[in-house]
């Protein structure tokens, strides 16, 4: 929500106060150029979208790290299993 839209609101309720900051806010609006509110607005989007890249680059290892533990599991298991299994051929004989 806009700044200025909740100082609306809070005049709309009857807040005396609430007037010195509806002008302040006005000033600094109207103080702001178009130009640096577009730089800003861009440096904002940059930050996000490095956050964002940021963020898949740790899933995907995250993803890779688990692949490799399952794998261990896997091959782990299988081991166990196949070593059970000849001791059980060993104990026939």
């Amino acid at each position: 929500m806009d700044l200025l839209d909740r100082a609306k609101e809070l005049i709309n309720q009857g807040s005396t106060q609430t007037d010195s900051h509806v002008a302040y806010l006005q000033t600094l609006s109207s103080q702001i150029s178009p130009q640096s509110k577009i730089e800003i607005q861009s440096k904002m989007a940059l930050k996000n979208s490095s956050n964002n890249h940021k963020s898949s680059n740790f899933n995907a290892i995250y993803l890779i790290g688990g692949l490799v533990l399952f794998g261990i599991a896997i091959l782990a298991i299988g081991y166990w299993l196949g070593k059970r299994k000849k001791s059980a051929q060993m104990d026939e004989f």
